[in-house]
C-alpha cells in the first residue's frame, strides 16, 4: 500500500485542504485514502486514543461515507452508501490501520503548504 498526502487548493473556500491519493493505485490505497481524506485531526486522535487503550470491542471509526468493522486482526472498509458492492470493500491489518492513521494525523498536524507532501507505505 503507498499512498500521498498532499495539499490543494479548494477555489470556492480559498484555502488549502488535505488531501490523500492512492500511488500505486491499488483497491485497498484507494479506499483507505478515501477513507483517510473524511477523518479530521479531532478524529484521528480519537481513533488512535481507542486502538492505543485496546478498546477495540466498542470501537466506531466509521466516516461519514465509510464503515468500519474489526474482523480479527483485520478491518473491513467499506462505502456506506454500497455496503454489498464488494468493489467497495477492503481488508486492512489492523497495524496498518493504526500506522495509515497516524501518519495522516502527523500531516494534518503540518503547515498547508501547496508543496509539501508526505509519503506512507506499508
Amino acid at each position: 500500500m503507498h499512498i500521498i498526502f498532499y495539499y490543494r487548493k479548494n477555489e470556492d473556500w480559498n484555502r488549502l485542504i488535505p488531501s490523500a491519493k492512492a500511488v500505486d493505485r491499488s483497491k485497498t490505497s484507494e479506499l483507505f485514502s478515501s477513507y483517510l481524506i473524511e477523518i479530521d485531526y479531532e478524529f484521528s486522535c480519537l481513533i488512535l486514543k481507542q486502538l492505543n487503550s485496546k478498546q477495540l470491542n466498542s470501537l466506531n471509526f466509521s466516516s461519514e461515507s465509510w464503515g468500519v468493522n474489526l474482523k480479527k486482526n483485520n478491518l473491513e472498509i467499506y462505502s456506506l452508501f454500497d455496503e454489498d458492492n464488494i468493489e467497495y470493500k477492503v481488508n486492512i491489518k489492523l497495524s496498518d490501520f493504526k500506522k495509515g492513521v497516524f501518519e495522516w494525523n502527523r500531516f494534518l498536524l503540518s503547515t498547508p503548504d501547496i508543496d509539501y507532501s508526505m509519503n506512507f507505505k506499508v
